[in-house]
């Protein structure tokens, strides 16, 4: 995913065919992993949720726009500056002003790994807020708002259902 050069009209399968926004990335990745994967020259008609995609994101100097969604079974490797960095070469997602959460999602997610990535969030805001969460991994993240710090939230990840099995290793919470 690169959202200089990538376009949503893209197959994601090389840096010249990159997808412009992470959103795009996860929506491919479900589909594919829902289907299955591919079996010879087309897809499978049964589901296997064991399929497991891996999205890589380079790190610009624009943020990526916020997510709604997250994949199931799937690792999101950020690739670029350190995620404790600001701005420039760091895969971030979230808005550099607007105050909104980097990642909301409504619903359960099991399976995700997610390396080197920064969530940003504007002031007042969540950096990540998430229904459900099991079976996943954030390691080498960073959890950060971009507003006043009057403004700040009381946490920079919140759950509003149940977590369990989920490893935060070597995190930054900012």
């Amino acid at each position: 995913v690169n959202n200089i050069t990538g376009a949503s009209t893209n197959d994601g399968l090389s840096w010249e065919t990159a997808m412009d926004e992470v959103s795009t990335a996860i929506t491919a990745s479900d589909t594919y992993r829902e289907l299955g994967g591919l079996t010879g020259a087309g897809r499978s008609v049964t589901t296997n949720d064991y399929v497991r995609n891996t999205i890589m994101v380079q790190g610009t100097g624009t943020a990526y726009t916020k997510l709604t969604a997250l994949p199931l079974y799937c690792d999101i490797v950020g690739l670029g500056a350190d995620p404790r960095g600001t701005n420039e070469g760091v895969p971030r997602i979230g808005s550099d002003t607007v105050a909104e959460s980097g990642c909301v999602c409504a619903a359960t997610v099991r399976g995700l790994n997610v390396y080197n990535m920064q969530f940003q969030a504007g002031a007042a805001c969540y950096p990540l807020q998430i229904a459900s969460m099991f079976r996943s991994r954030f390691e080498n993240c960073s959890f950060m708002t971009n507003g006043a710090a009057t403004d700040n939230p009381a946490a920079a990840i919140y759950v509003t259902t149940s977590i369990g099995s989920v490893v935060f290793q070597d995190c930054f919470i900012g």
